[in-house]
């Protein structure tokens, strides 16, 4: 998959003009299925580089934008298939259980023979290291035999080295079919709410929010834990650090509170204390989402003065060869240390598995080699010695975090077009918009999406920018202006703004101060920052979301007022909510056979989303309400559904076709990947 990409991503690049997915698929030797497969899966991921890629019917697909820098080296740098992914699943199977397992009940969670079971467990014997051993007894069953911290660490090293985020979040979220062992045999749902408490009380300690992907991490790894001690399995001997860095007090601290919050005290205190030490540890693992709100001292421990040293030598030398400045932005060098130390534990906690990355060459950049250079001599000397390739592949959304901050920096003062898109329909439609207009305008517009109340001070003020976007007419107005209607398609919508963008020019813009407009830097991705989106917010979302068939002949409304009642304070004001919404023109994703059915209303407690299905052709409708002026995490996560509508091709045909499980499972998997 990563080869037949980046061969693809070479054809586009090369190409002169347009070239035919049969073309492509001659030169990567695939069908021109699983061609249109992938480049629908690279247009999505381009796009978060503002690089635009366009597939014309008749003619063939070509790249609108240059190729950044050693972009292919990037795209080649990821895993070899890693081993089958069911005797892995089955190996975590076997470490959540305390006592011997039978093979047909092995077979029957996994829907496989007991013949499979036993084809997978002689893979998997090849696989383990020495401390791990699959005992078999006949007429017993087999069972895995090691140490408890071997058998914790070797958990959270395959969850880490094997599973993608989206596959973690299926196992934990999961309670039918062949992937639902993990989910029944934690009974995850009556645990989540509790884990998620546990998880919020680290928060406020460390001042920071951990990356989706590793809040996965951090839940399955919460849940086996809970498991074990209210199960009385075996459990960790020794308190002691799990790698040979120092463990900062902070994360006891933290790892202390989560242990408190989990238990509540229904366990003997001296049960508890040895598992502080582990947990610490894989606390130190995980990459932050977002801003750092605590002094990066406490969080790095003994790393801090070798991380600093090395991220300022490394700043320094990038500042000389670009003509930039970084050390002023504060932000970005403490997530840059934090994320640099998790990474530093993470390879020091790898005893059995190495990340399947490093397989493959590293990220081939100028940044990522000078942070190397730089960390592998910051450390001499220290008990750690460091590989710099492995460094590199660990320490990769570091060196991706910077690179993105200094491509933007390097690209300030070149002209960019400005433009302010403003719609009624809130965050979703907004969005949804900027999506497109990044389809259709240059590398580098700026946007700007931030509600004004006072249309008259806009029209005073709109020379700031050179194109306005809104979804109703707007007196006054003078500089180019698209107009969307009511059923424009993705289509007729990017050839609006293309065609009238033609009149806008970035050159001219009236350097003045205007209140509650907020500039975006070049190369900003449209999409809404992950960082204000909480991993319990996604989960309360989606757990919520239900899904009925449409009644056609019957009232919309009142059925999507039904669909909501959980959460509906006031029918009445909803009922007439939805229809004064409704009068400014239905959201219609056309091509996809979705309505969007939506509002701001007080007469609901929070954000929520729903499907009606609609069972024999027409529109099913996406129902989404939220309180007026909720901009919350949960509310935004609503806007990344509609988001995914144009950008995940295949969660249209599930919302059409699937089930409740299905549509969670897919938006479960969009965001893991989004934000992992």
């Amino acid at each position: 998959m990563k080869t037949r990409r980046r061969e693809i991503l070479q054809a586009l690049n090369s190409a002169d003009g347009y070239i035919t997915a049969e073309e492509i698929a001659r030169l990567t030797a695939s069908s021109v299925r699983t061609i249109h497969r992938d480049l629908d899966s690279l247009e999505r991921s381009l796009s978060y580089r503002d690089i635009r890629l366009e597939r014309r019917r008749g003619f063939g697909v070509k790249l609108l934008d240059k190729l950044p820098k050693n972009y292919l080296n990037q795209t080649a740098t990821g895993s070899a298939d890693p081993p089958s992914i069911r005797p892995m699943m089955m190996l975590l199977y076997l470490l959540l259980e305390t006592d011997w397992v039978k093979l047909s009940r092995i077979a029957a969670d996994f829907f496989i023979s007991d013949s499979s079971v036993s084809g997978d467990l002689k893979l998997l014997e090849g696989l383990l290291p020495a401390e791990i051993t699959i005992l078999r007894q006949k007429g017993v069953g087999v069972r895995i035999q090691a140490e408890e911290a071997v058998s914790r660490k070797f958990f959270v090293e395959s969850l880490l080295a094997v599973f993608p985020p989206h596959r973690i979040s299926m196992l934990i979220f999961t309670d039918t079919d062949s992937r639902g062992w993990f989910s029944r045999a934690l009974k995850v749902r009556e645990r989540i709410p509790l884990i998620e408490d546990a998880i919020s009380s680290s928060v406020p300690i460390l001042g920071m929010t951990f990356s989706p992907h590793y809040q996965l991490l951090l839940t399955a790894y919460l849940l086996l834990m809970y498991r074990r001690i209210i199960e009385g399995g075996p459990m960790l001997i020794e308190a002691e650090d799990c790698n040979g860095l120092e463990t900062p007090p902070l994360y006891r601290q933290c790892a202390q509170t989560m242990i408190s919050v989990l238990f509540s005290g229904n366990v003997p205190k001296a049960n508890l204390e040895s598992e502080t030490g582990f947990l610490a540890t894989l606390l130190c693992c995980l990459e932050p989402s977002g801003a750092i709100n605590t002094d990066s001292r406490d969080l790095l421990g003994g790393l801090y003065t070798a991380i600093k040293r090395a991220l300022e030598l490394t700043l320094g030398e990038l500042e000389e060869q670009h003509r930039i400045w970084l050390h002023d932005d504060h932000q970005l060098i403490d997530y840059l240390r934090v994320v640099i130390a998790a990474a530093l534990h993470r390879m020091e906690l790898a005893s059995y598995l190495e990340q399947p990355k490093t397989r493959n060459n590293p990220l081939n950049s100028p940044a990522a080699g000078l942070m190397a250079k730089y960390m592998a001599e910051a450390l001499n000397g220290s008990t750690m010695s460091l590989n710099p390739d492995r460094f590199i592949c660990y320490a990769k959304e570091a060196i991706l975090a910077l690179e993105a901050r200094l491509e933007r920096r390097s690209s300030r003062g070149k002209p960019a077009m400005m433009v302010k898109i403003i719609c009624y329909e809130g965050m979703g439609m907004t969005n949804y918009l900027r999506r497109l207009a990044v389809k259709a305008l240059p590398a580098g517009t700026r946007f700007n999406t931030d509600w004004v109340n006072d249309m008259g001070r806009l029209a005073r003020n709109q020379k700031q920018f050179n194109l306005l976007i809104s979804t109703f007419p707007i007196a006054d107005i003078s500089i180019p202006h698209v107009l969307i209607a009511p059923g424009m398609s993705q289509t007729e919508i990017i050839g609006a703004i293309r065609d009238t963008a033609r009149q806008s020019s970035a050159e001219g813009l009236e350097e003045q101060e205007f209140d509650g407009l907020a500039e975006l830097e070049p190369g900003v991705s449209s999409r809404v920052p992950f960082g204000e989106i909480s991993f319990s917010a996604i989960m309360d979302v989606l757990r919520d979301f239900t899904l009925r068939p449409l009644d056609s002949s019957g009232d919309i409304i009142g059925q999507a007022i039904s669909i909501l009642k959980p959460f509906v304070l006031d029918e009445s004001q909803l009922r007439e909510d939805f229809q004064k919404r409704e009068e400014y023109g239905s959201l219609v994703f056309e091509e996809y056979g979705i309505q969007l059915l939506h509002c701001r209303t007080a007469a609901i407690s929070a954000p929520r989303a729903a499907l009606l299905q609609a069972q024999q052709g027409g529109h099913s409708l996406l129902v989404m309400a939220a309180p007026p002026g909720a901009n919350t995490a949960e509310g935004r996560v609503l806007s990344e559904i509609v988001l995914t509508l144009s950008e995940d091709s295949e969660f249209p045909s599930v919302l059409a076709e699937g089930s409740r499980e299905d549509i969670q499972q897919s938006l479960m998997r969009h965001f893991s990947q989004l934000m992992g």
